[in-house]
Order: C-alpha cells, then structure tokens, then sequence
C-alpha cells in the first residue's frame, strides 16, 4: 500500500512510518545512512536517484548555518554542495550514503521517479557550532532528529508533522518550547538536559500525541506545576510508557496529577494505563502523597515499575501502595516525610529498590509477618533508609525473609539494643552498614565459613576500641568453630576505612557511598566540579567540613 508521507493518518499509514523508523534504527546500528533499494538490483526501475529539492535546499542551508564549526567538512562529511561542484561532481544528499548524519527512504509515492526524502538526521556528538536554520522545518518528511549543537530552538521544528522520534538531549537549547501540538506523530519526545524555560503546564497542554509513549523533559528549567487535565482527558497520555521531568523547577501538590494518571476515568481503565516510569525528582513538590493511596475509584496500576520523587519537599505519611503490584524501584529520599511506616510496604512483591533516606520516619520498622501470603518482598536487594529517625530493636527477621539483599543501610537513626543476625549463604556477600546508631551489642549467627562484616562505627557497641581498648572482642555464635573475632572488624564506618579512633577522621579521603549520596546531593549536576580519569570531582553542601569528594568512575 502506498502512503502519502505528507498525510499519514490510518493505523496502516501509521505503522508504516513506525516501520521507517524501525529501518532508521537499524541503519544507524549498521552505520549506513541511506535506505533505498540499489538500482542495480532492478535495472530500468529507478532511472536516476535523486533528491527531493526540496529537502536538497534544506540540507544546504542548514550547512551554511553551522560554517563556523571548526573542520567543518570533516564534520558534516559530504555536506559541501560547493566543493562538489568544485569537482565537476553531482551533488545529492541521498546519493550512495556519502553524507554523515543523513538518512533517505525512497518515496514510494514517487517511486517510478526515483525521488528520495530526507526521514533522519542523526548529528549526535558532532558538537555543531551555531543556529538550527529554520530550513529544518521543510524537511516535510523527517522523522527521526538527533542533533548535538549549541542552538536556540526554531519555532518551524513545530512544522515537522511526519517526526516519530525528537531527540534534542543535552543540547544547549534555550527559550519556551516550541508549539509541538502539530507534530501528531510524535512518539519519542525527548528535551532533557537544556535550557528550555516555561509554564510545564502549557507543554502538556499543547500535547496531542495520541502515540506517545516517551517524554523526557528533565534538567530544564521549567517552572509551574502537575495540575493539569487536558493531555489525560484528551487522549494524550494513553499510550505514555515513560514519563521524566525531574531537575527542574517545579513546585505544588501532585495530587491531581496521580489522580489524572491512576484514577478510573469514565469506563474501566485509567488515564494513562501504560506508563513503567516515572521520575519526578529533584523539584520542589510539597504536600503528602496522599494521591497514591488506593481507594474508592483508583485503579491497580498495573504497569508501574518505577517511581522516583526525591529530593523535593513532600511531607506527610507514608501511602499505601498496595495497588501497585509490579513496582520495582521507589525512591522518596531528600524529602520530609513522616511518621511509622505501613506494613503494607511488605507487601509489593516486585520491589527491588527502596530508598527512604533523609527523611523524618520514626518509630519502629514494620514487622515482617511471614505466616501472612505476600508480605516478603523476596526480591528486595537494595533497602536505604538512613538519616531518619526509626528507632527501638532492629528487626533481625529482615535477614530471614529478603534472601536477595546485597545493600543495606540504616546509618543514622537510633535502632538500639542488641543486633540479632542471621546470616546464610544467600546474604554472604551483603553490604550492611548501620553506623551512628545506639546498638549496644552485636549476635551475629552464620552458617560456618561466612562472614558478613557489618559497619557499626559510632554505636555504644563500638565505644572501647573507638577510645583505644582494642582488647573488646566479639564472639561469633553459631559457628562450629567458635570463632573469635576481633571487634575492629565491625567498628568502622565504611568498608575502605582504617579503623577510627574518637569520632570519624575528617581529614580521611575514603568515604561510604551513603555520605557521598548526601554530601553531594545525590551527585547532582550542579554540584559537579569536574571530571578526570578517575572519576568525577564533586563540591559538598556547606554542613560538612569535607573539602572535595571524589565519585568513582563506573
């Protein structure tokens, strides 16, 4: 079937684009930047390839636009009409993939022509110097744009109508974004990391996209806040399966925008029934979380698998989030939250990652009820809870449910008493630091030839060899051996450090990754200094006396 590129608007014509943008994909895994039958292959087929003039013109003022790019015609390999002309050559964008960055599908409409369109600009990392010519919105049948350049935004990226996948990430775009509302094809949207400013709202407002399925908007500088309805009733959000608007300036409740998302709408299905992702970190939201809790007309969000709300200024008690059965990582670290926590956070069987550090949690953790069906998140590996307040005995029945926990971390509550552990092979190579507590005594219980050290530095605990009686020792119960340990094994406050003596040494370069999390802000872009062959150089927030703290490099 032939499909006018200039009005796709079947489901038929739709999958036929997406299929175009399938093959765009695949040539550029391949490195190959034209996609169009070989004219060998059918001899009196195609007569003469060329381009649509089009998109001919187009391609050459947007190479005029960026002729201050240094080496630029090592840069935009091909691109130089002139000095093709220059060498008695025929100039054509699509002509044998010899243009870097440019990709061709054949027209079928004008197949007996031989007519080619430009569908895909791929100028990732190309470091363009320069404007993005308005030129780019003749290209009628773009869809797939990837630059890396230093521009403002053109308002004529908004006539591209045939564009599936947007990718202007890390960019150094600036002003309002576009009107995007044309752009009805739009599946793959992603701004992140620029300049944009603006009202969030009257993006989403301007949205129509009744197939997309990624918006990535993050690390802006875009103001206002989630209370919005237009793009869910609209349709908009239907097929949305990733959702980041995260490191912005964003403020006010989110209970409206849960409720647009996860609430039933007029028949049995939710607004957005389909989003995995959503990451609304590093704003300034307030209010509790309320909007989460599952009752009268919220609906089982089925497709949830992660959920990330940190550093921001929520407050309030935990919610209740038994109706999401498929959610895998939770982070609400960085924020004010308070009060106990609901066994019911037992009870999301799929968890793999929870973080609730810095918060003002209190009382104790929640037991773990093992004789009750699905109250064990057997899949938990990561748990975070430090800088909180929980207190009372630790709950060793933790270590007999989550069999899969390679990190945990309670530093700096006040859990006191005795620590009772349990520890088998599946946790031999467990991460657990409980540090600045009020732990008296460590019982530690493991299967013989395991040993699990566990951070107890500046606990009761820990208080002779910290004042220089290195004579203390532990015992370790359980063990067929009887094994004594010598108690500098456990009284320390991260896994690289020597033994401290008094409090923790600060002029001491090695850090846990709990103390780097905080001091940096979660490694936030701002507090970025530079970065070498070892790894990134963060400044620190001004209540530690560390000077700098260095991230390793993965």
């Amino acid at each position: 079937m032939a499909c006018n590129i200039t009005s796709w608007s079947t489901i038929g014509c739709a999958m036929q684009q997406l299929l175009i943008v399938m093959l765009i994909f695949q040539q550029l895994l391949l490195g190959v930047h034209s996609i169009y039958p070989d004219p060998n292959a059918n001899p009196g087929s195609i007569s003469a390839p060329f381009t649509n003039p089009t998109d001919v013109n187009a391609i050459k003022d947007l190479y005029s636009a960026w002729n201050n790019t240094p080496n630029i015609d090592s840069v935009l390999r091909g691109w130089n009409s002139t000095l093709a002309a220059a060498r008695n050559l025929t100039w054509d964008p699509c002509k044998e993939g010899s243009l870097s960055g440019i990709i061709c599908y054949l027209d079928e409409e004008l197949e007996q022509l031989g007519t080619y369109r430009v569908v895909g600009l791929d100028l990732n990392g190309l470091d363009l110097q320069g404007e993005l010519s308005p030129a780019i919105g003749n290209l009628s049948s773009l869809t797939y744009l990837q630059p890396r350049t230093h521009w403002t935004t053109p308002i004529t990226i908004g006539q591209l109508a045939n564009l599936v996948v947007m990718d202007l990430h890390d960019n150094s775009f600036s002003g309002p974004i576009p009107d995007l509302s044309p752009l009805s094809n739009l599946r793959h949207l992603n701004l992140n990391s620029n300049s944009l400013i603006g009202k969030v709202e009257d993006v989403f407002n301007n949205l129509n996209q009744i197939y997309l399925s990624i918006l990535d908007l993050s690390s802006n500088q875009l103001s206002g806040g989630l209370q919005i309805a237009l793009p869910f009733a609209n349709g908009t959000f239907a097929t949305l399966d990733q959702l980041n608007v995260s490191r912005n300036q964003l403020n006010g409740s989110l209970d409206d925008f849960f409720t647009y998302i996860f609430t039933n709408s007029s028949g049995n299905y939710t607004f957005a029934p389909y989003v995995s992702s959503i990451d609304l970190s590093y704003n300034q939201f307030s209010g509790n979380l309320m909007g989460l809790n599952g009752s009268g007309e919220f609906q089982t969000a089925v497709s949830l698998k992660e959920l990330s709300i940190s550093n921001n200024k929520l407050c309030g008690e935990f919610p209740d989030l038994s109706s999401f059965p498929k959610l895998q990582k939770l982070d609400l670290s960085f924020n004010h939250l308070n009060g106990s926590l609901p066994p019911s956070i037992w009870s999301i069987a799929n968890l793999n990652l929870l973080d609730l550090s810095e918060n003002n949690f209190s009382n104790n953790l929640p037991i773990i009820d093992e004789s009750i069906e699905g109250q064990c998140p057997k899949s938990l590996t990561y748990l975070y809870t430090a800088g909180n307040s929980f207190n009372g005995s630790f709950p060793s029945q933790l270590f007999n449910c989550l069999q899969k926990l390679q990190v945990i971390n309670f530093d700096d509550n006040a859990f006191d008493g005795v620590l009772n552990m349990s520890i088998n092979t599946s946790l031999a190579n467990t991460k657990f630091s409980i540090v600045r507590n009020n732990i008296s005594k460590l019982i530690p219980t493991w299967n013989t030839g395991i040993y699990t050290p566990v951070l107890l530095g500046g606990n009761p605990c820990c208080s002779k060899i910290e004042n220089g009686s290195p004579e203390n020792e532990f015992i370790i119960y359980g063990d067929s051996s009887n094994q004594t340990l010598n108690e500098e094994m456990n009284c320390r406050y991260n896994s690289s450090s020597p033994i401290i003596i008094q409090e923790m040494a600060k002029q001491s370069t090695l850090y846990s990754y709990h103390e780097l999390k905080v001091t940096t802000r979660d490694f936030h872009l701002d507090n970025k200094l530079g970065e070498g062959n070892f790894g990134v150089v963060y400044k620190i927030l001004e209540q530690h006396d560390y000077s700098l703290m260095m991230s390793p490099k993965y």
